[in-house]
């Protein structure tokens, strides 16, 4: 069926009133925090490792710039969607005739049934698309502490910036039926006048919903900030002329901020508590420039507070903030890569792949349908493929051409499955020195 448009950022038909009793609104809600901001954005393109530790005495600083934009994710069994689309909701005539009353309410739905209409036709459908872009630029500050172990900060700064357009579009039958509601001889004019001021007021019927809630608008968005800072420490377990193994542990800060349970379009720059992670990392020398590598990581989120929208399955909007007891899902990655780097021509390049995930977080509250509507669907799966490209100058630091050695590298993460998940470009352009 033929869908109509109408103009300006945000339609509706009829009331928001109307949204707000079919569960429409509800749903709307509860969609948008739960896949758009699922957690904060992790630290991207981290396949390539390696068993390698800085010499002792020998410091780097890397600076990366991180791209990531994003208007799709994966649902709970792993189909595409566009970022808004499980907010879709129709809208049937019997919402309209619901805010009719008394001798009005019966007389249109005489006319309605007299004109063969059937009170479950949709008329229409409540849409969203949301934009995604976040740009974080990541430092990283090394140190070799002795000939095995390495010291290293981390710290990212993020831009993100959300954009969201809402939409209601309307089928044939709904020009047809406010046409013949305006229409003298059937005595609906006072019916067909509601419909029409609704269409004119959409914007501010909206904006008196979230008010009233005490949500703030949903509109464009954007925020810059510092994320959580990560520190940690990696020993070299063993280094032979074809085996490489170490070790990494880190302890990541709740330095970044947290995401406002008032405001739909946020994007925490972080968790908002402390982890400890561990990996080990195994490297394979076929060569002196050619090594596979493994990459095994696990981290422990530790549990915090936060405030949340105490929702329930029926009732997603008119519910009260709450300081709760909660635990982000422990992660886990696994990198596999095959990567060459010679020190001769300065060249290097990559190619691997990674696997990820996040167990569901766990809200500790007797509430039982609050638990469950805030525990819902956060499991994370993801299955990435990764390229890298380079180059180094170690080369002329050592014949004396270059006082300061650097390295340049490229990187792209390309999406290739995944459950519950936003998904979308996402490059990583870095510069580390030597010193």
């Amino acid at each position: 069926m033929k869908s109509i448009s109408l103009p300006g950022k945000f339609y509706s038909i009829f009331s928001w009133q109307i949204l707000t009793k079919l569960g429409i609104m509800n749903s709307f809600f509860s969609q948008h925090k739960r896949f758009l901001l699922i957690g904060s954005f992790s630290l991207p393109c981290q396949g390539f490792e390696s068993a390698q530790v800085l010499p002792p005495g020998i410091s780097s600083v890397t600076m990366s710039q991180v791209s990531f934009s994003s208007h799709e994710k994966t649902n709970h069994i792993g189909e595409i969607e566009l970022l808004g689309q499980s907010m879709a909701q129709p809208l049937p005539i019997k919402s309209f005739v619901r805010t009719q009353k008394g001798f009005d309410r019966t007389l249109l739905e005489s006319f309605l049934i007299a004109n063969q209409y059937d009170l479950n036709d949709e008329i229409g459908f409540l849409s969203s698309l949301t934009k995604v872009r976040i740009n974080p630029t990541i430092s990283i500050f090394s140190y070799g502490l002795t000939a095995k172990t390495s010291f290293a900060i981390v710290l990212p700064f993020y831009h993100v910036k959300t954009d969201t357009q809402i939409a209601l579009s309307f089928h044939d039958n709904a020009r047809r039926l406010i046409s013949q509601l305006s229409f003298p001889d059937n005595n609906q004019v006072t019916a067909a006048r509601s419909a029409v001021t609704a269409l004119n007021q959409p914007i501010i019927e909206f904006n008196k919903l979230l008010k009233a809630h005490h949500y703030l608008p949903l509109e464009q968005w954007k925020h810059k900030g510092l994320g959580d800072i990560q520190f940690a420490v990696k020993h070299l377990l063993i280094n032979s002329p074809i085996f490489r193994s170490s070790f990494t542990s880190g302890l990541v800060a709740p330095t970044g901020r947290t995401d406002d349970p008032n405001n739909l379009a946020d994007i925490p720059l972080g968790d908002g508590q402390w982890d400890l992670y561990g990996s080990i990392s195994w490297d394979f020398l076929t060569n002196k420039s050619l090594f596979f590598n493994y990459t095994s990581k696990y981290t422990y989120q530790a549990p915090s507070r936060k405030t949340v929208r105490m929702k329930t399955s029926n009732n997603k909007i008119a519910v009260p903030n709450e300081s709760v007891r909660w635990k982000l899902g422990d992660k886990f990655e696994n990198n596999l890569s095959i990567q060459y780097s010679s020190i001769i021509s300065g060249i290097k390049a990559g190619l691997g792949t990674v696997f990820k995930g996040k167990f569901s977080d766990q809200y500790f509250i007797h509430h039982h349908d609050s638990r469950s509507e805030l525990e819902k669907d956060t499991s994370q799966r993801g299955l990435f493929t990764e390229a890298m490209i380079g180059y180094t100058t170690i080369s002329n630091y050592q014949d004396t051409s270059l006082k300061i050695p650097l390295s340049l590298t490229l990187k792209i993460q390309k999406h290739i499955q995944s459950k519950n998940t936003v998904i979308g470009d996402l490059s990583s352009l870095g510069v580390s020195f030597f010193f």
